[in-house]
């Protein structure tokens, strides 16, 4: 309940990481309707870039700076990668998750799932 309400009074997710698995917080951001600011190492594939937020280059926090600033400056474009942002992380629910595991036992065992 504390981290959802701290996502709640936030405006942006930031994760400048030189190396991530598995970002499951930029998609708890997502989910919490945030624009995110990300590094191509690993939330990359997650986040479309200029869509629910954007992709620096990593080690470039004049580019992660350039990024807030316009973020902060277009409310409207704040509010549009948010919703984005949330649709986007909608796709690596539970749910998604499960039915992509069954439909792949049922291709390699040939049985309906």
């Amino acid at each position: 309940p504390a981290l959802a309400q701290r996502y709640r009074e936030a405006s942006v997710f930031v994760l400048p990481t030189l190396m991530e698995g598995m970002p499951l917080v930029v998609l708890e951001a997502m989910a919490c309707g945030l624009p995110v600011v990300v590094t191509r190492n690993g939330p990359a594939g997650i986040v479309r870039d200029g869509v629910d937020g954007f992709i620096v280059p990593e080690r470039d926090p004049g580019a992660i700076a350039h990024c807030l600033q316009r973020l902060y400056d277009d409310p409207v474009l704040r509010a549009r990668m948010g919703r984005s942002a949330a649709t986007r992380a909608l796709e690596f629910s539970w749910d998604v998750y499960a039915m992509g595991v069954r439909r792949q036992l049922t291709v390699s065992d040939g049985t309906d799932a």
